[in-house]
């Protein structure tokens, strides 16, 4: 009979084997490909080469105007054996999706965050490649795919501003295990724009720039080889010209997967911007000098797929970084330095619990924390001061 602490809960040991971490890597490819199939309904063949190329695991879609698009997609590109798909959702003009490979990902769930102008999509992925035996605690990938108000404006500026608000109340009441990674067109001019000082601001769901490039984006020479729209002069498929001056495209991830803390890492060096050499500034990607970023069929393609090009990143998956163990009749669990006596009452600043569904459990800052209001169940509990931080899985014994 496993031991009941006075708080009514008991740690859960967890199999920990001492062995060489388990790795497996993933490269996310983000891709607003303009107005698709309202543009041209034609132009899905372009987008072949570009993957074959590039080699994605999972994509991001931003700018589907009709569900016609992923079975144009599928046909051409991601075909049923490889790629799996994310339902089919309208709820505005502009729509998102996600395609991955099945055997690196497989999709535990799906659901919209209702922000305003547009939803943002919200898929929890695991891999397929975890031994679950070995490695018994899932390391998760949750995907954010956003696409914010376009054009300068105080307006929209500020709606810009309230979708990435909204965003971050949402990632900052959800577990940090959840591993948020947001990407998409974020239409940002500048990293002074509030939308983007919101995702950056201090807290648990601090968003980070992989390749820590913040600035002014907009015509600005200096950031010429981040920049993503446009890779044309030439107008056609209701895109826009103008060349190679804004940096409306990313992927970030919160400063866990930043460092890798909860099993998911970012790969340093392994962001970029397929199709910019940082040669073509202001002008098309198909300008002189000659552009050797990548084969000419693939730049090429590029050009004339969308007035957007890719960003893309990869990520690694350790499965090894489960929970703490410790011993199941253990009341005293350590962490580096500092010792918890679980047999008492514990302050809210030193803990913090959370559900399975990856919620924390409300508990004011200057009380005290008391597991009579959970309900039975599994729960997971963060110890920490000043300096450090433990983790522990815990089930909630409800007395007879």
């Amino acid at each position: 009979m496993l031991k009941r602490c006075c708080l009514g809960i008991v740690l859960v040991g967890i199999i920990c084997p001492y062995a060489i971490a388990q790795i497996d890597t993933i490269r996310i490819l983000q891709y607003n490909i303009l107005r698709f199939p309202e543009g041209n309904s034609m132009k899905a063949p372009l987008f072949r080469p570009i993957v074959n190329y590039l080699q994605p695991d999972l994509i991001g879609l931003n700018e589907l105007t009709e569900a016609s698009a992923i079975d144009s997609l599928k046909k051409y590109v991601f075909s049923d054996s490889v790629f799996g798909v994310t339902n089919w959702i309208q709820e505005s003009e502009l729509m998102g999706s996600m395609f991955y490979r099945k055997s690196k990902l497989r999709l535990a769930s799906q659901f919209p965050i209702q922000t305003s102008p547009r939803f943002t999509n919200v898929y929890r992925f695991y891999s397929a490649n975890q031994n679950f035996e070995s490695y018994p605690d899932t390391v998760w990938m949750t995907n954010m795919l956003v696409h914010f108000k376009s054009s300068q404006g105080s307006d929209n500026e500020n709606l810009r501003a309230q979708q990435a608000a909204d965003i971050r109340i949402y990632a900052n009441n959800r577990h940090p295990s959840n591993n948020f990674i947001l990407q998409g067109d974020l239409n940002l001019y500048s990293a002074d724009e509030p939308a983007w000082q919101n995702l950056r601001t201090d807290g648990q769901a601090q968003f980070v720039d992989f390749i820590n490039r913040e600035g002014d984006w907009s015509n600005n020479i200096n950031f010429a080889d981040v920049h993503t729209q446009s890779p044309r002069t030439a107008s056609f498929d209701l895109g826009v010209t103008g060349g190679m001056d804004d940096r409306f495209d990313f992927i970030l991830g919160t400063r866990f997967v930043n460092d890798g803390t909860y099993g998911l890492r970012y790969i340093d060096d392994s962001y970029s911007t397929p199709g910019n050499d940082g040669a073509h500034y202001n002008t098309s990607i198909l300008a002189n000098p000659p552009n050797t970023s990548a084969p000419d069929s693939v730049i090429q393609a590029l050009h004339d797929l969308a007035d957007h090009l890719p960003v893309i990143a990869s990520f690694e998956f350790d499965y090894s970084a489960g929970f703490n163990a410790v011993n199941e009749h253990e009341e005293t669990v350590s962490c580096p330095g500092f010792d918890f006596d679980l047999a008492n009452s514990l302050p809210c600043n030193e803990i913090e619990i959370w559900n399975t569904l990856g919620e924390r459990m409300p508990c004011r800052e200057d009380a005290y924390w008391s597991s009579q209001n959970l309900k039975g169940g599994l729960y997971i509990v963060m110890l920490k001061n000043k300096e450090f931080a433990c983790r522990y899985k815990f089930v909630r014994m409800i007395n007879d």
